[in-house]
């Protein structure tokens, strides 16, 4: 882990020396660095209501995303495409954005029950 964060930091100030990441550079690697912290922290202990919320969140964003791959190719490579546009706005973007997320957390929220809320790979 500590390799990652030294890593982390060397792109981090290549890319602000070369002047592509001039101010938003530094705030980021500070979030990246918080995050590698806090997981190999919460890895390390395992707490039940934070691997609730990571199973909940995990599968939630899994699913949103195959969800939408799934409207992409519905719209795309079947003759259904111009159909899916005759539907409102408002209607379509609950059908594509808050329908995935809302069974990818009930299907984490299933899978972490099943599984205790323990971390993957761990008894």
């Amino acid at each position: 882990m500590l390799a990652a964060i030294v890593a982390m930091i060397a792109i981090t100030a290549f890319l602000y020396f070369e002047g592509w990441a001039a101010w938003y550079a530094w705030p980021i690697l500070l979030l990246l660095v918080a995050a590698s912290v806090g997981g190999y922290w919460f890895r390390v202990r395992p707490n039940a209501v934070v691997w609730r919320v990571a199973y909940i969140i995990g599968f939630a964003c899994w699913i949103e995303l195959v969800w939408v791959f799934g409207w992409v190719v519905l719209m795309a490579v079947t003759p259904l495409g111009p159909y899916v546009l005759l539907i409102p706005e408002a209607p379509r973007f609950v059908l594509q954005l808050v329908a995935g997320f809302v069974i990818g957390a009930f299907v984490g929220d299933y899978i972490g029950r099943r599984r205790n809320y323990l971390p993957p790979n761990l008894p």
